[in-house]
């Protein structure tokens, strides 16, 4: 269960209100929280999802989320939909997109399987490309620095150098990297991220790090959470099912790196507010920087 202290969820829960009040929408007061880690997500009347996108990270995705979602529901992809209304909208530090709700996120237990996901993954990386040029590209990097820009104070100085100096050399590892085959990449490719709608069909949710990329990023990641979050076996029927194993190609080790560095520096400015998110960031900071490639994390609450 998502867990805040009293005035960050008071907080939120105005942002709210004058969002959905200048989007002409109602249920603010009733809405339910049902997930915040980097965005707070709530489900409002109406079949309405809410994603709130926090700080100066939030409001530089906004726009660029709302550009692929657009563009990839022109193509039908197995992706959510935008309601259609000018959008983000911004409040404050703040910006706030809202989407259909797929009827089915309101049931809790689905085991989707390592064959559904790759489906789902297989079918953006499918896309032509050819008039994508106004799209947004994948970027691991700008996200990283913006959040390690705005850390908690609860972070140690030393810790925060440490994470700045692991971004600065892969950074730079990457880009001299030779890539293959770059397309349409879902950027935070989980199971967490797929809703089954009402006609059993698959779909991707969260749309932040959609774009142009490698699309060997989109199976680094579920090999990283097969690793960290102890589903190998999950991963091994993922690549079977995709066709491809990245843990086998020559960028695999610098993709592994940017992923857990993403996965430490995903919640950094908001610990203090979130004690269940701090304390197992504190053994993901401890144990990456320890060199343990096999210990094992737990996803945030």
């Amino acid at each position: 269960m998502t867990t805040l202290d009293p005035s960050r969820a008071r907080q939120l829960r105005e942002v709210l209100a004058s969002a959905c009040a200048r989007a002409g929408l109602g249920g603010a007061d009733d809405a339910e929280l049902i997930k915040y880690t980097n965005n707070a997500t709530y489900r409002l009347a109406g079949a309405v999802i809410a994603r709130v996108g926090i700080g100066a990270l939030g409001r530089t995705r906004a726009p660029r989320v709302v550009t692929m979602a657009r563009w990839l529901a022109e193509r039908d992809a197995p992706t959510v939909r935008l309601l259609d209304a000018e959008q983000p909208v911004y409040i404050g530090d703040y910006a706030v997109t809202f989407w259909h709700e797929v009827p089915s996120t309101a049931v809790h237990g689905w085991d989707f399987t390592a064959g559904e996901l790759a489906a789902a993954v297989k079918s953006l990386h499918t896309i032509p490309v050819a008039d994508a040029a106004s799209l947004p590209t994948w970027d691991a990097f700008t996200a990283a620095s913006l959040r390690v820009h705005a850390a908690d104070p609860m972070i140690d100085a030393e810790s925060l150098d440490w994470l700045r100096t692991q971004w600065t050399q892969v950074q730079r590892e990457y880009r001299n990297l030779t890539m293959p085959r770059r397309g349409v990449i879902h950027g935070d490719a989980h199971t967490g991220n797929l809703l089954r709608t009402p006609a059993d069909t698959t779909i991707l949710a969260d749309l932040d790090s959609a774009g142009i990329g490698p699309i060997g990023w989109d199976l680094a990641v579920v090999a990283v959470d097969g690793i960290r979050f102890g589903r190998s076996e999950f991963y091994s029927d993922f690549a079977a099912a995709y066709g491809a194993d990245v843990t086998s190609w020559t960028e695999w080790p610098v993709l592994r790196r940017i992923r857990e560095l993403l996965l430490v520096t995903s919640a950094i400015p908001d610990l203090s507010r979130r004690p269940d998110t701090a304390t197992e960031h504190a053994h993901r900071l401890r144990t990456l920087r320890a060199g343990q490639l096999d210990a094992i994390w737990r996803p945030y609450k």
